[in-house]
This record gives structure tokens, C-alpha cells and sequence, in this order.
């Protein structure tokens, strides 16, 4: 018997596709890393003459038929492992952290380093994994990504 594609792996290519529809409609571009060490691809961005922009933004895209959420508040949450933390704060870029629900077809998201500063937290501080809460109304669109897109080019 051949190698099984599952439903996890089509709901991954689903986000994926997500992603990238958002990203277009934003006339930014969504580029997948071949190998997943913690940054599933990245978000390049256009500028309105179609010229595209130096710097980037790094994406983790996590996909689930079943999305945890908080029962004190409309967050959902997700538990993020320390050594992936390291990689994520290994540069000065934007690292979004998106959650996408394959049921609702929707995706959530935090920009990784403005949730550590909100909270007060310090990767230092974190022993063995972190959990991060994404708000209801984070919801991945067009004009979210041109949000990070402004924001990535006031922080280059």
C-alpha cells in the first residue's frame, strides 16, 4: 500500500491555499517553504506601483478540524513549543502565528513579537512551551495583511 494522504494533510493544503487567496487579494505574495523548521513560508509584499517591497513577513500556519478555544473568553489557543520560539525571535522580521479552523474556513492570527510585548513576556522566561491565545476578531483578511504590510515597512 502507497503513502496516505489524510484529512490533516488536506486541511494543511487548505490553509495553505487560505493564506495565500488572502495574500493575493492583498497584491502581496505568499511564497511555502519546502521544508517546515517552525516558518511554513513567508508574505512578500508589493508596493502600490507592483514593486516589490525589501523585507518580509514569516508565517506558521497551523490548521485543525478542531479549534480550542478559551471557555472565559471567545480566544482560541495554542500551545507553542520553546525551540520553536527560539527560531521565531531569531530575527527582526514580523512572524505571524496563524491558526486556521477548517470547519469554519477561516483563519486567525498574532503577530508573534506585539503579543510578547502586550502580554510582558520574554522568551527567556519560558521553560518548556507557551500558550498563546489568538482573539476571535483576528481574523486573516486582505486588509490584515496589508496592516502587517505597513507595519513590516515602518519597523525595516
Amino acid at each position: 500500500m502507497g503513502k496516505l494522504c489524510t484529512r490533516q494533510h488536506f486541511i494543511e493544503y487548505l490553509s495553505y491555499n487560505h493564506v495565500e487567496k488572502q495574500c493575493l487579494l492583498a497584491r502581496c505574495l505568499w511564497e511555502r517553504y519546502q521544508k517546515d523548521y517552525g516558518k511554513d513560508g513567508y508574505i512578500q509584499t508589493v508596493a502600490e506601483n507592483g514593486e516589490v517591497e525589501d523585507g518580509q513577513i514569516d508565517v506558521q500556519v497551523k490548521a485543525t478540524d478542531f479549534i480550542e478555544r478559551r471557555k472565559k473568553s471567545n480566544n482560541f489557543y495554542f500551545d507553542v513549543e520553546k525551540k520553536v520560539l527560539d527560531r521565531w525571535f531569531n530575527k527582526f522580521i514580523p512572524m505571524l502565528l496563524v491558526l486556521y479552523d477548517a470547519q469554519s474556513e477561516k483563519a486567525y492570527y498574532i503577530e508573534i513579537r506585539q503579543y510578547f510585548k502586550q502580554k510582558g513576556l520574554a522568551v527567556e522566561q519560558i521553560n518548556k512551551f507557551v500558550r498563546l491565545f489568538i482573539p476571535e476578531e483576528n481574523i486573516l483578511t486582505p486588509d490584515a495583511i496589508l496592516q502587517f504590510r505597513k507595519f513590516k515597512n515602518e519597523n525595516l
